[in-house]
């Protein structure tokens, strides 16, 4: 498969990424294309921001830029917000 990296080339990606090298320094020490070396970095960042759905929310707070938002998930009761309204 050489369309992909190794495990042990995408480890060292993110090692250095978790240091703060930028994807120019980490192409240019691994002999990959910066490309190739971005792709990797934004992947591995996209699976850290993913918060799937029906994970354990109640009460949690995320940062929102300087904001906080409160998260949580159904209603105390567990019966829906909407059964009010219902008919």
């Amino acid at each position: 498969m050489a369309n992909y990296l190794r495990v042990n080339m995408r480890e060292t990606i993110m090692m250095f990424l978790a240091k703060g090298w930028s994807a120019r320094r980490m192409a240019r020490e691994l002999g990959v294309n910066r490309r190739t070396v971005a792709k990797y970095a934004m992947r591995e960042q996209a699976k850290r921001a993913t918060v799937t759905a029906g994970s354990e929310t109640d009460g949690a707070e995320l940062s929102m830029g300087s904001k906080r938002a409160t998260v949580t998930a159904g209603s105390p009761s567990g019966g829906s917000l909407c059964s009010a309204y219902h008919e």
